[in-house]
């Protein structure tokens, strides 16, 4: 089976799929079934992902009151935004002591080559089993960790997530508490690949290694098992005059911009994390548009075998900026995909990172076998 090693010079094309990525797996159960809000604005993915953050600002920032708090009421309180935690928390968070503090290794990194550009988060949480319909009890909560820098934090977003139990998630009005216990061993390895259990649980600075390939075109099935979001680009039937969404008719998920986008983000995150041993600013923006061209390029031999996609609509949400509100339409369901080797370990990447938008609110989760 063919290979590829990580290349000594920075290569936009190959470089950002060996990020290094650490998963844990935790059994959770609430004491009574719930039946969680997708609706609206309010998801499973926005309220774990708001408790987590919360958390992290209140119990890690250096300039944190709260900082080691131990009172569940108080940590509830400033989670849900009714009392004061730290100047960094102050309109768009800025981290005071960036080389030292949790909460700037931890915390939505910034691009360092344009001015206000969030990439996405380090710390992803997922539960798609608290997106169905039925009530539940008992679920399944994977952390992911992504990046080098992060890795070194493993045990404090562990402590973090056992405290996130403890203080609950606001549903309908109600904090509801949750038991959290250790499900599976870590697994770690690089963003292009498939994860592998590990012995121990320490720092997540890899070696360099290398990346598997097929030697054949692989045969993938990806399954969206939360919502799928992408920006509705319409077309007119020239017959009738309607106006079609092209992500709601079979076949028309546009698989090259979904990854061109990831390509360019991820290799945009890649460089942020490396630091010091990364490229210099100036020509990173033109390093990842050469990592979203060459997967637009190569996305192009991928062929769709067969859909099953169907549109949910999860309403309105009011943007956090103060700039109006938007709609959440996306897809749900599953896509079987021949793939090029080439394109195999870029797709992988789905299944750690999300695909399509708001993946930091739990949207484009991707569970892929083959």
């Amino acid at each position: 089976m063919p290979s590829v090693r990580e290349p000594h010079e920075y290569e936009p094309f190959v470089s950002p799929l060996f990020l290094p990525v650490r998963q844990w797996r935790f059994s959770c159960s609430f004491q009574r079934p719930q039946r969680l809000p997708v609706r609206d604005g309010a998801t499973p993915g926005t309220l774990l992902t708001g408790c987590f953050r919360g958390l992290l600002l209140a119990l890690e920032c250096e300039e944190s009151p709260l900082r080691g708090c131990t009172d569940l009421d108080r940590l509830r309180a400033s989670v849900n935004g009714d009392t004061e935690t730290a100047n960094c928390t102050h309109g768009d968070f800025t981290c005071a002591k960036p080389d030292t503090c949790v909460c700037g290794a931890l915390h939505r990194v910034r691009c360092t080559w344009q001015l206000g550009r969030v990439l996405p988060p380090v710390v992803r949480l997922s539960a798609p089993g608290l997106w169905e319909p039925e009530t539940i009890r008992e679920w399944e909560l994977v952390v992911t960790v992504l990046g080098r820098r992060p890795g070194r934090y493993a045990q404090e977003v562990l402590d973090l997530v056992r405290t996130m139990g403890r203080v609950g998630l606001q549903i309908c009005g109600q904090v509801i508490p949750f038991e959290v216990n250790s499900l599976d061993p870590v697994e770690a390895g690089c963003i292009g690949s498939r994860l592998e259990p590990v012995q121990t649980d320490d720092s997540c600075n890899l070696e360099p290694g290398t990346l598997a390939l097929p030697d054949e075109p692989r045969r993938l099935l990806l399954a969206f098992s939360t919502p799928l979001l992408l920006k509705p680009r319409t077309e007119i039937d020239p017959r009738t005059g309607a106006v079609h969404r092209l992500f709601e008719r079979e076949g028309e998920l546009d698989l090259t911009r979904l990854l061109g986008n990831l390509a360019f983000d991820l290799c945009a995150l890649d460089l942020e994390d490396r630091g010091a041993t990364a490229p210099p600013t100036a020509v990173r923006r033109a390093m990842c548009e050469a990592a979203r061209a060459f997967t637009d390029e190569a996305a192009r031999d991928i062929t769709v075998l067969s859909t099953h996609l169907s549109v949910v609509d999860l309403g309105i949400r009011e943007s956090r900026s103060g700039n109006g509100s938007f709609g959440m339409q996306g897809l749900v369901g599953y896509l079987v995909m021949k793939c090029p080797p080439a394109m195999v370990p870029w797709v992988r990447v789905m299944s750690h990172w999300r695909a399509g938008q708001l993946g930091s609110k739990g949207f484009g989760e991707v569970q892929i076998w083959g």
